[in-house]
């Protein structure tokens, strides 16, 4: 998954001893802004299945009539 391997990748920069405070800062930002951009997926993808599961528990006239 491409945000596993952007992980991996800036993980890589805190293991090189020869990375710069700057470099270190940087990778720093980009896994907090990598969890951020998981957590709303994962929202996003709940909320996507309550309202499916709604929508199935529906009375079927109404949902023809959407």
């Amino acid at each position: 998954m491409l945000i596993d391997e952007i992980r991996e990748d800036t993980a890589n920069v805190f293991l090189n001893p020869h990375s710069s405070t700057e470099d270190r800062e940087e990778a720093h930002h980009i896994i907090r802004a990598l969890a951020k951009i998981e957590d709303r997926m994962a929202v996003i993808l709940t909320d996507e299945a309550m309202f499916d599961r709604q929508q199935r528990r529906s009375a079927p006239w109404k949902r023809l009539m959407n």
